[in-house]
Formats: structure tokens, sequence, C-alpha cells
């Protein structure tokens, strides 16, 4: 490691020795930032990330989408995705319809209402993630991505063994 890196790694965590915790808890603080940064974003449009990852999900499915599928892409529980589109619905921003042949499933789709609003976000959106990672090149970005999803598989793996 640099010397320029290891002084931004240890700035703030003196006190911690060993690099491993420094690492986890600067993923920590710059997790907790971004969804600080995140909340407010969504907030000035009256949307939380959960309502905008949900509208921005059913906008691009242009037939709609089965609860169950759209719980699934979010990675939330069938109790979860109930609640989000009921407070949806309640907004005017999604519509539930019974399946054409299965009765016990339930389509959400997104309103004209909802889909003029999350037409209003997509570009302020895309313009806070590129002010967000302006810091990175294309290849830092690249390297990022790969080392974050081997950081995840990592932990995919320990969650299993911890559960067995």
């Amino acid at each position: 490691m640099t010397d320029e890196i290891q002084s931004v790694a240890v700035k703030g965590y003196a006190w911690i020795k060993d690099f491993p915790s420094q690492l986890l808890i600067n993923f920590v603080k710059t997790y907790n930032l971004l969804e600080r940064i995140l909340q407010q974003h969504y907030g000035q449009f009256g949307l939380s990330e959960a309502k905008f990852n949900a509208l921005f999900l059913l906008y691009r499915a242009k037939g709609g989408l089965l609860l169950s599928e759209l719980g699934e892409q979010m990675l939330v529980t069938r109790a979860n995705i109930t609640g989000l589109v009921d407070r949806l619905e309640k907004e005017g921003l999604v519509e539930r319809f019974s399946h054409p042949t299965d009765r016990r499933s339930i389509i959400a789709k997104i309103t004209r209402r909802g889909r003029k609003l999350i037409e209003a976000v997509i570009p302020t959106h895309m313009e806070l993630n590129r002010k967000l990672l302006s810091c990175f090149n294309e290849e830092e970005k690249k390297l990022v991505v790969t080392l974050l999803e081997k950081f995840y598989q990592r932990l995919v793996q320990l969650e299993e063994k911890m559960q067995s």
C-alpha cells in the first residue's frame, strides 16, 4: 500500500492498529454517509430509497411485475413488499391488478402519476450518481465494482457457514 493511501486509511483511526478493522470501519462510515445523501436526494421528491427502487423497477417493466417478482428484485420479504406497494398505491403511484390466470397472484403497475414522478427523478438521480463517483476514473470504477463483488461473495460464504 502506498504511503498516501495508508495515511488516508488511518486518518481518524490512529487508535485502531489493524488494517482490516480500519477498512471495515471505512466501509461502514462510507455507507452511512451515502445513505444520508441518498435519503436527502429521494426526500426532495417525497420518496424513500425503497419507493424509488420500486417505481424504477415498475417503470422498466412495461406490463408491471408480480409482487413476488418485485420483492425478489428488491431483495425484500413478501410482507415488506406488500407494505411498500400499499404506501405507493395510497399515493396514487402504483396500481394493483389480479393476475389474469392465477387469482392468487397480484401484479403491480406504475400509474401515469408514478411514471411522471420517476421520469422527473431519473435525470437528477443519474447526475447525482455521476457526482458521487466522479472521484474515480473508469478503470478505478471497474476495480471498485470487482472488489466489492469479491467482498460480497465472501460475505455470502461466511453467512452460509454461520447458518449451517
